[in-house]
């Protein structure tokens, strides 16, 4: 029984293969008809069409119904027609505000980043084409995404071209030994000013700890579970964001303190292994580490 034209078809095409599963393991392409939706495997093949992985293809074929194709083949049979478009790819790309180390020859400095669809932070060792950067800042970028190699022989290394700058923040301008002071150790209350004059404090449920590559606070406030935004730039230090359990305790004082003086918070001084937090000069709460 003949074929017969089913209908013609936009396909959008990802420029990079992924790994099928079928009566052998091979690589095939990736295929959406709507650029809204998932990419899918498609293990068999376009006739006519010649696929150079690291580009993005917008193509027209035509789909013709296969009748009663072989176990693991596909339904359909596609014929190029057009190429509407053939593109190096662009992605949102979010750099950290600090370097992370890479290791080629010599270990260097490099920028730390991932992909908005990605999860895990990654260092750059080819860094970014037209980028500058300055530490302590946060970056949303706009860039192309060059594939560098042959997969086949190499796997998969990608150079990032600057487009545009989407955003630029200051969160993190910091010392590289306050830094590690901040980021290496778990911190407790050790003074705290209630009714403008500093008390001493000992609460052995309190306790912070800083994580400066998301910007972050994290501990007990001598009740609660807490989590917050920090926010450093040269002195200047600010709290934001907090978020807490809901326990109840009773005849506390040093949980509400804390969050009282928190949003008064405007500096900070690293001295003698302590940590102080002031409002311009007035000392807010000073923290030891355990």
């Amino acid at each position: 029984m003949a074929s017969n034209l089913f209908s013609q078809t936009t396909l959008y095409i990802s420029p990079k293969k992924a790994d099928c599963t079928g009566l052998i393991h091979m690589k095939c392409l990736q295929i959406k008809f709507i650029p809204e939706e998932n990419w899918q495997n498609f293990s068999g093949e376009i006739e006519g069409f010649e696929y150079e992985e690291g580009y993005e293809y917008e193509i027209t074929v035509d789909k013709t119904d296969v009748p009663d194709p072989p176990a693991d083949a596909p339904s359909f049979r596609y014929v190029f027609k057009n190429l509407i478009e053939k593109k190096i790819p662009v992605v949102i790309l979010l750099v950290a505000n600090r370097y992370t180390e890479c290791e080629d020859i010599k270990i260097y400095k490099c920028l730390l980043a991932k992909e908005s669809t990605e999860d895990e932070w990654k260092p750059l060792n080819q860094g970014i084409e037209g980028f500058s950067y300055r530490e302590g800042y946060e970056y949303e970028l706009e860039a192309e995404k060059k594939l560098m190699t042959k997969p086949e022989e190499q796997g998969y290394l990608y150079n990032y071209v600057l487009k545009k700058i989407i955003s630029e923040k200051p969160v993190m301008v910091i010392p590289e030994k306050e830094r590690k002071f901040l980021d290496n150790n778990e911190f407790t209350v050790r003074r705290m000013r209630s009714d403008n004059k500093l008390i001493k404090v000992r609460d052995d449920n309190f306790k912070l700890s800083f994580d400066l590559l998301f910007n972050s606070v994290r501990g007990n406030d001598g009740c609660n579970e807490i989590n917050g935004k920090i926010q450093i730039i040269g002195k200047e230090f600010r709290f934001s964001e907090f978020v807490k359990t809901r326990m109840y305790c009773e005849n506390l004082k040093t949980d509400k303190l804390f969050h009282e003086l928190a949003g008064k918070v405007s500096r900070y001084k690293i001295s003698g292994g302590y940590l102080r937090l002031y409002e311009g000069k007035k000392l807010l709460m000073e923290f030891e580490t355990f």
